[in-house]
C-alpha cells in the first residue's frame, strides 16, 4: 500500500517521467447522482446591509422555503457534499469550477473497497440551487491512486489526476483520465500516459484543462540525469482522440525541482511551477515558467520569479492562469513580520513580455497560515487558500482570501470562511472562481469533507448592472444602494456621486441643476432638480411660436413649436419660385435661374442651291445666372445640310436635325451662325431652332425661333400636270457644283425627250 502525506502535497515517493498516451478506452466509471447537494450548513448572520463599500456574500442557493429576505440576510454558502462521502475522503482537497458545474474531488475515497483510489463528485447550479449530477471513479482504479488529486473543469470537458496510478505496471508513474459530458451524462474520453512514463513520476499530480488541450504535471519525473527534475505533458484532442504533444522540461532544471507541481493553460499558453528551484544560489526559492505553441510546438517563453523572493519560499507551489494574467503562490513566502505566513504574485504579459504587477497577501496574514496553499484567477478576480489560517477558537480552520483588480492594482475584497468552521478543517485547501462564483474546498471537515459555493454580493456604493448583484437587492445609478431611491421614476434623488448623490450608496437629493427630466423633442425643455426637493418640477413645453428648426438655406423654411406639442414640426420648405442666392426655389432647392431665348436675325432668308447660305441666330441668357448643359437644336427638311460656328457648342448631325450642347451659357447674348445647303427639290420650307437647359427658365415660350426660307434656284421642279417630281437622291454639300450641273443637265436632257414624244403623238 502507497502512503502519501497529503497535508503538505508532498508525496512520499518519486522519480522522472513523461507521459505516454494510453488508450482511448481507458476503463472508468460514472455513477449518476441520486440526490442534491447536502445543504446543511448552519447559516450564520449577514453584516447589516447598510455597510457602505462592503463586499457581501451570499448563498448560491437555498432551500425551496426561504424567501427573498432570508437570501438577503444570510452570509453562509451552500455546503456541497457528496451523497456518499465518508470519512478520510477529503472531499473538497481540489476543486474546479465553470459557470453553472462545479468538480469537487475525494482523492482518499474507497469505492468499492479500494483504499485511496478516489472519486470526484460533480454538481449543477438550476435556479441558485446546487445538486449532485454524476460521481466519477476510475473503473480500472485500484487502491492508492489517488484519483482525483487534481481536477480541472473546462466545459463539458473534465480531467482528473491520479498520480498515485500504476500504468503498465509502473508503480506511481501516474495517469490523468478525461470525461466528456454529453446532456447529463459523463462518459470517459481517455487515459492520458505519458510516453516515456516511469515509475514514481507522479504525471497527474498537476492538471489543467483548456478546451482541446490538457497540460499534466510529473512533478518527480527525472529529465536525462536529472532525478525529479520534473516534466509537464500536453495533449491534444483530435476529433475524439488524445495525443500527446509535447513534453515540457525547464530549460534551467536540475534534480529535485519539482517542475509540474502546478500547471495551468489559457490559449496557446502554458504554466509551469517549479517550487523547488534554486534561484540565485536561494534554495527552494522557486520559479514558474512560461511557454507559448507556435508552428513548431511549444516553446519557453519566460522564467518568472519573485522580486523579493527568498530560500524556501517555495514560490510556484500552484499557479493560475487566464489571458495575460498569471497567479504564481509562494506557499512559504512572508508576508511583513510574519513568517511563512505565504504570499501570491500577479504577473501580466504586454508588449515587452512578462511582469510582476502585484504581491498579495492575507490583511490579516499570521505566521504558518500557508496563503498560496492553491490559488485562482479569473478576468477581474483572484482567489487564494489558506488552509491553515486560525479563526476564533478554532485553529487551522482555514479561510480564503478574494482580490480584486483595480486597473493595474489588487485591493483585498473579502475573507472566505466556512459557515460552519471546526478545527483543521482545512478551509482553502482547494479553491476556484467563475465570474461572481467562489469554490472552496474543506477536505478535513466532518465527516469526509466538503466544498462551499459562495456567490458574491456586493456592498452598497459598488458597481453594479443589475439588483441581483447587490446584497442590499437595490442597483441604483450604477451602484449598489441602501435602497429603491425612486424606484425608477422620475424624480431628483441619486444613489452615485457621478448620477449626482453626495456618496455611493445612499439615497440623498440630487445635486441643483441635474436633470430629472430630459427634453423630450425640440419643443419640449428639460428639467432641472432644485437640490432641495426629492420631486422633479413639472413638465413644461416651450412658448408658441418659439424657432425649434432654424432655416440652414435660403429654401428652406423655419419651424416653430405650437405650445403643446413637444416635437417640432415636420421640416418644411419654401413655396416654389420663391427667390433665392442663385434664382429660384424648387423643390426645396434653390436652382440657377437662367432666362433663355432664340430669334433668328431676320424672319425670312432667301438662299441658293448653288451656293451654301450662312443665316445669323441670336442666343440670349437675360436670368440670373449662367445656363447649365445647354441643348440647341436646329430642324430642317430632308436633304438639308447644317453646321453651326459657336464658342463652347459641340454639334451633331443626325438626317436633318443638328444638334449641339454646350456645358454653360454665361448671362449676356451670343451670335451663332448657322450654315445651310438647301434640299435640292424645295423652293419654300422653314427651319426651326430650339434651346433648352437644365436651369430653371422661367419664359420658356421664346426659347423657340422659326426662319422660312426662299430657295430661289432649286434643281427639280415638279412638273406640271400634277405628276410627283423626281428626287435625286444623294446629292449633298459634298457634291459639290459640279454635281449639281450635271444633275440639272439630266434633268434638262429629260424634260427635252418628253417634249419630242408629245409632238409626235400631236402628228
Amino acid at each position: 500500500m502507497k502512503a502519501y502525506v497529503w497535508v503538505r502535497s508532498v508525496w512520499t515517493s518519486g522519480s522522472a517521467a513523461l507521459q505516454k498516451l494510453a488508450s482511448l478506452a481507458a476503463a472508468a466509471s460514472v455513477i449518476a447522482g441520486s440526490g442534491t447537494a447536502q445543504a446543511d450548513a448552519a447559516h450564520g448572520p449577514l453584516r447589516a446591509h447598510s455597510d457602505v463599500a462592503q463586499p457581501r456574500w451570499d448563498l448560491s442557493a437555498q432551500s425551496s422555503t426561504d424567501d427573498a429576505a432570508s437570501l438577503i440576510a444570510l452570509a453562509a454558502p451552500q455546503r456541497l457534499i457528496g451523497s456518499d462521502v465518508a470519512a478520510g475522503d477529503y472531499e473538497g482537497a481540489s476543486v474546479s469550477l465553470d459557470g453553472d458545474t462545479a468538480v469537487v474531488a475525494a482523492p482518499f475515497a474507497a469505492p468499492m473497497g479500494r483504499t485511496d483510489a478516489g472519486a470526484v463528485y460533480v454538481f449543477v447550479r438550476s435556479g441558485g440551487t446546487w445538486t449532485q449530477q454524476a460521481k466519477i471513479v476510475a473503473a480500472d482504479g485500484r487502491s492508492g491512486d489517488n484519483f482525483g488529486a487534481r481536477v480541472s473543469l473546462s466545459g463539458d470537458t473534465l480531467v482528473i489526476g491520479a498520480p498515485g496510478s500504476d500504468p503498465f505496471g509502473r508503480s506511481n508513474a501516474g495517469a490523468a483520465y478525461v470525461y466528456q459530458r454529453f446532456g447529463t451524462t459523463w462518459y470517459p474520453s481517455g487515459k492520458l500516459v505519458a510516453s516515456d512514463a516511469a515509475a514514481d513520476d507522479q504525471l497527474g499530480f498537476s492538471v489543467a484543462v483548456d478546451g482541446d488541450n490538457v497540460v499534466a504535471g510529473a512533478r518527480s519525473a527525472d529529465v536525462g540525469m536529472r532525478k525529479d527534475a520534473g516534466a509537464a505533458y500536453v495533449f491534444s484532442r483530435r476529433g475524439m482522440m488524445w495525443f500527446q504533444t509535447a513534453k515540457l522540461a525547464a530549460s534551467d532544471g536540475a534534480a529535485n525541482d519539482s517542475f509540474g507541481v502546478g500547471v495551468a493553460i489559457s490559449g496557446d499558453y502554458v504554466l509551469v511551477g517549479s517550487d523547488f528551484a534554486e534561484i540565485a544560489g536561494k534554495t527552494d526559492a522557486g520559479a514558474a515558467y512560461v511557454y507559448q505553441r507556435g508552428a513548431m510546438g511549444y516553446v519557453q517563453q519566460a522564467k518568472l520569479v519573485a522580486a523579493d523572493g527568498q530560500s524556501n519560499d517555495w514560490f510556484g507551489r500552484q499557479v493560475a492562469l487566464t489571458g495575460t494574467t498569471a497567479v504564481i503562490s509562494a506557499l512559504y513566502g512572508d508576508a511583513t513580520g510574519k513568517p511563512n505566513s505565504g504570499s501570491a504574485y500577479v504577473f501580466t504579459r504586454g508588449a515587452a513580455g512578462w511582469s510582476q504587477q502585484a504581491k498579495l497577501t492575507a490583511s490579516d496574514a499570521v505566521s504558518n497560515d500557508w496563503f498560496g496553499y492553491d490559488v485562482a484567477v479569473s478576468s477581474t478576480q483572484v482567489l487564494v487558500g489558506a488552509p491553515f489560517a486560525d479563526l476564533p477558537m478554532n485553529e487551522d480552520a482555514g479561510a480564503a482570501y478574494s482580490f480584486a483588480r483595480a486597473g493595474t492594482g489588487w485591493t483585498q475584497t473579502n475573507k472566505l470562511t466556512a459557515s460552519d468552521p471546526v478545527v483543521s478543517g482545512f478551509f482553502g485547501n482547494g479553491v476556484s472562481v467563475d465570474g461572481d462564483t467562489f469554490l472552496v474546498g474543506a477536505p478535513r471537515r466532518p465527516i469526509g469533507g466538503a466544498a462551499y459555493a459562495f456567490i458574491d454580493r456586493k456592498g452598497n456604493g459598488e458597481p453594479c448592472l443589475a439588483a441581483t448583484e447587490c446584497g442590499s437587492g437595490f442597483c441604483v445609478d450604477g451602484v449598489c444602494c441602501n435602497s429603491a431611491c425612486g424606484s425608477g421614476t422620475v424624480d431628483c434623488q441619486a444613489c452615485s456621486i457621478v448620477a449626482g448623490a453626495a456618496a455611493d450608496g445612499v439615497c440623498a437629493p440630487v445635486r441643483g441643476g441635474t436633470v430629472c427630466r430630459a427634453a423630450q423633442g425640440s419643443c419640449d425643455q428639460a428639467e432641472t432638480c432644485s437640490g432641495t426637493s426629492i420631486q422633479c418640477p413639472a413638465d413644461v413645453r416651450k412658448a408658441r411660436g418659439a424657432v425649434c428648426r432654424s432655416a440652414v438655406h435660403g429654401c428652406d423654411a423655419e419651424e416653430r413649436c405650437d405650445g403643446t406639442s413637444a416635437i417640432c414640426p415636420s421640416d418644411a420648405s419654401q413655396e416654389n419660385g420663391t427667390v433665392c442666392e442663385l434664382g429660384s426655389c424648387q423643390l426645396g432647392q434653390c436652382r440657377a435661374e437662367a432666362e433663355l431665348s432664340i430669334a433668328w436675325t431676320q424672319p425670312t432668308q432667301t438662299v441658293s442651291q448653288m451656293n451654301p447660305a450662312t443665316l445669323p441666330l441670336l442666343l440670349k441668357n437675360q436670368g440670373k445666372s449662367a445656363a447649365y448643359d445647354v441643348t440647341l437644336r436646329i430642324e430642317a427638311p430632308e436633304h438639308a445640310q447644317l453646321s453651326l460656328s459657336a464658342d463652347g457648342f459641340s454639334c451633331t448631325q443626325s438626317a436633318s436635325v443638328l444638334d449641339c450642347v454646350a456645358a454653360n451659357l454665361p448671362v449676356g447674348e451670343q451670335q451663332l451662325s448657322v450654315t445651310l445647303v438647301p434640299p435640292p427639290v424645295l423652293r419654300e420650307f422653314s427651319l426651326v431652332a430650339t434651346v433648352s437647359a437644365l436651369s430653371v427658365d422661367p419664359d420658356d415660350k421664346n426659347n423657340q425661333a422659326t426662319l422660312s426660307v426662299q430657295n430661289d434656284n432649286p434643281v427639280f421642279e415638279q412638273i406640271a400636270g400634277g405628276g410627283r417630281g423626281c428626287e435625286v437622291g444623294g446629292l449633298g454639300s459634298s457634291a459639290g457644283t459640279g454635281g449639281m450641273i450635271a444633275v440639272s443637265s439630266l434633268l434638262s436632257g429629260l424634260l427635252l425627250r418628253r417634249r419630242q414624244r408629245s409632238r409626235r403623238t400631236a402628228r
